[in-house]
This record gives structure tokens, sequence and C-alpha cells, in this order.
């Protein structure tokens, strides 16, 4: 009896476990940019959590944390931050040095992050809090809508990147030279499509 109740004592769900590690790393990756690939190989995944967790729970909590964390990584787009990619190219996405010597947009990292935004919108439209307000006065679908078109925006950067034949390719490829136009790995393209 006493095994048993020491065990309950100490019994968790995976909702309040997912809340002793979220109050453990408040800030995960706020504040970071992609220069070392953290956004695409960090945040991204903190973004799919929210997402998860929100349309596990239907609590709004991990909406309002989803959207200050989609706030960061917008802010953090090469385009907001006024940086370019090695064509000199200040576009919709998040530029990588970790790679190759000069700064590369690459259509998998733009994927794994972009799909915060487009999945909060997906979310927020099926759900019933579309006309509610945040607490910041905003309404969830205005935030939806803008999510999307952000989430938009990224794909349509790397419209020059995809082939007729239906993938996408290298721009250029700085350290492996025969990649140039090449196809991306199906990692990396899957994340965006």
């Amino acid at each position: 009896m006493l095994l048993a109740l020491i065990l309950a004592a100490h019994a968790t769900t995976p909702r309040w476990d997912f809340e002793d590690a979220w109050d453990n790393n408040l800030r995960w990756y706020l504040g970071y940019d992609n220069e070392s690939a953290g956004l695409a190989w960090g945040e991204s995944y903190v973004l799919m959590a929210l997402v998860t967790m929100f349309e596990a729970t239907d609590d709004p909590i991990y909406l309002d944390r989803l959207d200050e964390h989609l706030a960061e990584v917008h802010a953090a787009r090469d385009d907001q931050r006024g940086v370019s990619d090695y064509r000199g190219v200040s576009g919709a996405c998040w530029r990588d040095w970790y790679y190759q010597d000069e700064p590369y947009c690459y259509v998998g990292h733009s994927g794994m992050i972009a799909y915060g935004f487009a999945a909060y919108g997906a979310a927020v439209r099926e759900s019933r809090l579309y006309d509610h307000h945040a607490p910041d006065g905003e309404t969830y679908g205005a935030k939806a809508d803008r999510y999307i078109g952000y989430a938009e925006e990224v794909v349509a950067t790397h419209d020059d990147q995809w082939n007729d034949a239906g993938y996408y390719v290298f721009r250029h490829r700085l350290l492996v030279p025969s990649l140039d136009r090449g196809a991306t790995p199906v990692r990396e393209e899957g994340a965006i499509l």
C-alpha cells in the first residue's frame, strides 16, 4: 500500500512532463537566428511541440506560447533582419552558414521552420478559437491568417528551385559543385512540400 501511494505521488501525465520541461527552459530558442541551423534543428521542434500540445488539449495557452515564438522566428527571417544569402538576395527564409562558407537558404530548413506558421494557422482554423481574442487583443484567426501568409512567402522564396519533374533542386551547392542545381535530398524537400 505504501509503495502504491509513493508511486501515485510521483506519477505524471505527458502533459505535465511537457510543462515541467517547458518551465525548466522558458526561452528555448527565442532570440536565435539560423546562422548555425539552430532554428531549423532546434526551434522547429519547439514549434511542432506547441502545435501538438494545442491540438491535444485545445488549451489556448499553447497558441499564446507559439505566438511568442513565431513572432521571434519571423523577426529572425533574412528579409526582416536585412541580411542576404550568397546571391545578395534577402528573402523570406533563414540563411545558414553552418554547412558552407557562404550564407545559403536551404529548402529543408525553410520547410522545417515555416511548418510552425502553417500549423498554427491550420490548427486555429479548425478550432473553436478562430474568432476569440488572444491576450494581446488580436483574434486568433487574424494571427492564423497572417502566419499562413508568412508560410506562403517562405515557400514562394524557393519557387525558383522547383523542378517541373516534381522536386526541388539546389540553387548552388557551395562546397560540392557537382550538386549545383542537383536534386535536394527527399528529407529536405519533404519538409517544405
